[in-house]
């Protein structure tokens, strides 16, 4: 990172920025170019959970190529000085490497997507059909690495 000084490195602090974020974005090879797509998603002990139909570009290519890079921010704020060029924007980011591999065991599903509703519903519990945990794709995203930054 270029500006060490801005680089997060807590790891409380990171996951305090999974934790908040409500988007992430990932980045998938689509051959020779970039795909990125937003998705909503959980987070518990290094792992991302995200859901998806079980048909679309984004199955298809992770079906390729497992690793992903993705995005996540929080508290965005341009900050307009009035002076052309010399604006900034307050925020906390992450940027990170994983692998994703797909979920098949019904209760492996189940608990991933406890973890995905319970990031943005705290401490509510939902009761999963069978025919609902079977009819979504789960997709765990095992983190390798991960970067922070911030600026006030």
């Amino acid at each position: 990172m270029r500006r060490k000084d801005k680089e997060i490195t807590k790891p409380e602090d990171l996951e305090a920025i999974l934790h908040k974020a409500q988007v992430c974005r990932l980045g998938l090879l689509d051959n020779d170019r970039a795909y990125i797509v937003p998705v909503h998603y959980g987070y518990l002990k290094g792992c991302l959970y995200i859901h998806s139909p079980s048909v679309g570009k984004k199955i298809d290519l992770i079906k390729h190529n497992p690793a992903i890079c993705f995005e996540i921010d929080i508290d965005c704020q341009i900050q307009n000085t009035g002076i052309p060029c010399h604006w900034s924007t307050s925020y906390q980011s992450i940027i990170g490497y994983g692998t994703a591999s797909f979920l098949n065991d019904h209760e492996e599903k189940k608990h991933a997507l406890d973890i995905l509703i319970d990031h943005y519903a705290h401490g509510t519990i939902y009761d999963f059909s069978k025919d609902m945990v079977d009819s979504v794709t789960v997709i765990k995203i095992t983190i390798n690495h991960m970067t922070g930054k911030r600026s006030a």
